[in-house]
């Protein structure tokens, strides 16, 4: 059986909770995100919404006190931890594990695929999904992905985060199994992504590009509100404060991130059905808002300031009662979701696939209580205990490899995924080749039929190749979040990748460095010296807002019109002004 490698314990932790065990006001189920890594808090904030249970956060090494109170007071059984090790560490997870019955930690090796994973957790199925296509800018970042995931169109979708200017993979083949056909992109630098997206199966695609300021005041004028008397308004000077955005139930939450932006708050507040106005968040900035709606409207504002750790657990435990009842709510809804019956059926043959005489009595045991609970109906518990069964055995066989062969697993894996998403885009070239060629109607929905018809083939043989999760994901590796991850072969924090090629007059050269943060910037030069050829790369560490998530930061180089010959080649990699790396190699260029 081929050999594959799950970097995930998924747990169907909500699938575990029944409705009918839920204890009034208690919150049976939450989520724990780091306060140190926006992406996965405000991916996670679509959960939130999915199934009713709060986004609490944490720093990365500590639980949070405040945190930890909030998790036993609320009655919390189970919790579901978002992003790898290098964002919240084995200790938190300890410690969470000493708080709660159980926990599962949900992550990719990519703030890319641990979107996916969220997702694929927590929908079986949904009709739209939004894609954010972040800048590699941090503090940019944050402000795109918290405006849009405070005001995107329907807040119970997935989030998928992928890298600028282009649509990974792994998203791909998400927005493939989730059936979305409506499809919206919010980037500052979107190239070439609607034939890809379409190859997916999104049939109704619509491309938020520009600045990002002008992305973000598209997401705000497409906002829903949704009816409530609460208006929650979130003064996000910097990323943490934003990363309150999730922690109100029930709520219309209005993002200011400057002074310049009070007019939104004010305009929200002014709504007849307002009655109940709560300011969060930076201190300065909140007051400021506050005295600015006393002044103009004449209604009470209540302001929390301090760190968002404190500010989501206070705001969890005095909403108690909304969250407990929508989660109730929620669950109920899920377990009785329309493709609930196919996708466990699905999760059902990738276990029996995954399973074999290796496998612990566990994973055996979990597998057949799945099929027991599929064939007496219950749809929703069969899916989780398969999930479960997979998890064990997948953690298990992890724990078995060395580093090489999860790295030769992962470099098997990511091409593999490649090769399908490539024919996924081969197939939808050719229909919309037959689509332009068509003389009627019916030749139409004939390249229309044989095109969806193509996708499901590509997508079910890859199911039954006895891999786990991370069939659809090109984003596993070994531990942690980076930025995107793709091209990456295993990189730890602070190693360095260098490649160096010669082809014609040109020699190149590129360098991938793993950063322990985000918001790094590269300078580059190169000179030429008899047959020597040297190229210099320096990274530098951010001053300001960083994500404090492993971030591949990639960079190449060139030196172009050189003569036929043999050249000795010299890479010096620095960061911050000291060495970190040197690479020499021999090219020979033919002309």
């Amino acid at each position: 059986m081929k050999r594959t490698v799950l970097l995930m314990a998924l747990v169907a932790l909500i699938g575990l909770t029944s409705a009918s065990q839920h204890t009034q006001g208690n919150i049976e189920t939450a989520i724990v995100a780091s306060s140190a890594n926006y992406p996965d808090a405000m991916v996670g904030a679509a959960a939130s919404s999915q199934i009713g249970a709060p986004v609490l956060l944490t720093e990365k090494d500590s639980l949070t006190s405040s945190t930890e109170t909030a998790l036993e007071n609320l009655g919390v059984e189970k919790a579901i931890i978002l992003g790898g090790p290098e964002v919240l560490s084995e200790n938190v997870e300890a410690q969470i594990d000493s708080t709660v019955s159980t926990s599962t930690r949900l992550w990719g090796v990519s703030q890319t695929g641990t979107s996916v994973e969220i997702s694929e957790f927590f929908w079986t199925e949904s009709n739209s999904a939004t894609v954010i296509q972040y800048p590699q800018n941090s503090e940019n970042g944050y402000k795109l992905l918290s405006a849009v995931k405070n005001n995107v169109k329907n807040e119970e979708e997935p989030v998928l985060i992928s890298k600028p200017g282009t649509v990974s993979a792994s998203v791909l083949s998400e927005i493939e199994r989730l059936g979305a056909s409506e499809v919206e992109v919010y980037s500052t630098s979107a190239v070439n992504v609607t034939q890809d997206l379409e190859s997916a199966g999104a049939e109704n695609i619509e491309v938020n590009e520009g600045s990002l300021e002008e992305v973000k005041n598209e997401a705000e004028n497409q906002k829903q509100e949704r009816e409530s008397s609460k208006l929650t308004v979130v003064a996000a000077a910097n990323f943490r404060q934003s990363l309150s955005i999730p922690s109100s139930a029930n709520s219309n939450k209005v993002l200011v991130s400057s002074e310049t932006e009070i007019s939104k708050a004010l305009e929200a507040s002014k709504s007849e059905s307002v009655t109940e106005i709560k300011v969060v968040g930076d201190s300065e900035l909140s007051n400021q808002i506050a005295d600015r709606i006393r002044n103009e409207t004449e209604k009470t504002v209540e302001v929390k300031t301090g760190k968002a750790e404190e500010i989501t657990a206070e705001q969890t435990s005095n909403e108690r009662p909304e969250w407990s009842q929508e989660q109730e709510e929620k669950l109920k809804s899920l377990k009785n979701s329309p493709g609930l019956e196919k996708a466990a059926n699905k999760t059902l043959t990738k276990a029996e696939s995954v399973l074999d005489e290796n496998s612990s009595q566990k994973s055996v045991n979990l597998l057949a209580e799945a099929e027991t609970s599929f064939e007496a109906g219950d749809f929703f518990e069969a899916r989780a205990k398969a999930t479960a069964a997979i998890s064990e055995k997948s953690v298990n066989q992890f724990k078995g490899l060395s580093r090489e062969e999860v790295r030769d697993s992962y470099r098997s894996e990511t091409e593999d995924f490649k090769a399908t998403a490539q024919k996924l885009r081969e197939s939808g070239q050719e229909m919309s080749e037959q689509l332009r060629n068509a003389e009627n109607q019916e030749e139409r929905f004939e390249a229309i039929k044989k095109f969806k018809s193509q996708r499901e083939t590509l997508l079910e043989t890859k199911d039954s190749e006895g891999s786990s999760k991370s069939d659809r994901s090109d984003d596993r590796k070994d531990k942690g979040d980076s930025s995107d991850g793709e091209s990456s072969e295993g990189l730890a924090s602070g190693e360095v990748d260098v490649e160096i090629k010669g082809e014609g007059s040109v020699i190149s050269s590129q360098v991938t460095y793993m950063a322990s943060t985000g918001g790094f910037s590269v300078e580059t030069d190169s000179s030429v010296e008899g047959d020597k050829v040297t190229f210099n790369y320096d990274f530098s560490s951010p001053d300001g807002i960083a994500t404090q998530a492993l971030t591949e930061v990639e960079e190449s180089s060139s030196q172009a019109e050189l003569d036929s010959g043999t050249y000795s080649v010299e890479v010096v990699v620095s960061v911050d002004g000291e060495e970190t790396a040197r690479s020499s190699s021999s090219v020979t260029l033919e002309g």
